[in-house]
């Protein structure tokens, strides 16, 4: 969806632009003003140019199949078939062009303010949020933000310790096999594990649900957990725990 403020290229269901901040719920404003419209990208004006191309050549190739078939008419058939399948081709091509330019340029404005990755996933639980809200999930280099509504909410990455994303049946094997650690605190995922291994050992369907969890260290400098239903976006939460795990190469000193 395009930003209505500064003509941003947003990816679906978000609720903010990543650019300037306006809200598409609430038509609120964000703190930088309107950009002026810019000339097309270099790729849209690749993707046009080969499409004028393209339909020039099927305009040639149309012609000589009409002249061809006035001379054997037994050959019409053929081809208006050929015709057919090279419109076909013509027209998926050209839209592969403009979809990778789009995709191109949301990749350019993302990289110009440090944005990594962006979903929408169901708040589970660990968040000042009702528990099955939509929450836009934020990567940037530095940090990452949720948003639900007018909440805003963000992390930073210093402070987060691991993400991880595991099949509800992971979750209540391992909380389970965490109690017996309870006594030193080392139950594993908290107050989350216990929600989502309860529901996990009550499930009778046989649809799994993923989740995502992040582990961070909050103001009290001890272990919290926010956890997100991805199963509708599991290659978006996979790669965010993907390029996490890459880049989370900091020294841990363990003193027993």
């Amino acid at each position: 969806m395009n930003c209505p403020q500064c003509n941003t290229i947003n990816n679906d269901g978000v609720h903010f632009c990543m650019k300037c901040g306006y809200n598409f719920e609430t038509g609120e404003r964000g703190n930088v003003q309107p950009i002026k419209k810019t000339n097309k990208s270099k790729g849209n004006k690749v993707a046009m140019g080969c499409g004028v191309s393209l339909s020039i050549v099927l305009g040639i190739f149309t012609l000589l199949c009409f002249v061809i078939a006035a001379i054997d008419s037994e050959a019409r058939d053929i081809f208006i078939v050929l015709a057919g399948l090279f419109l076909g081709i013509i027209f998926c091509t050209i839209t592969a062009m403009i979809t990778g330019a789009k995709k191109q340029k949301i990749k350019q404005a993302n990289a110009e303010i440090g944005l990594v990755h962006q979903f929408v996933a169901k708040h589970t639980n660990g968040l000042p949020i009702a528990e099955g809200l939509s929450c836009t999930i934020n990567s940037y280099t530095d940090r990452v933000e949720f948003v639900s509504g007018t909440t805003h909410i963000t992390l930073n990455n210093g402070k987060i310790t691991d993400m991880c994303v595991k099949s509800e049946t992971e979750i209540q094997q391992q909380y389970v096999s965490s109690i017996g650690g309870a006594a030193t605190g080392l139950v594993l995922f908290g107050p989350l594990g216990a929600m989502i291994g309860g529901r996990a050992k009550k499930k009778t369907s046989q649809n799994v649900t993923f989740y995502l969890i992040i582990t961070y260290k909050n103001t009290e400098d001890s272990l919290a957990y926010i956890g997100f239903d991805v199963t509708s976006c599991i290659h978006q939460a996979n790669k965010l725990v993907k390029d996490f795990q890459k880049g989370n190469t900091k020294e841990q000193n363990i003193e027993l």
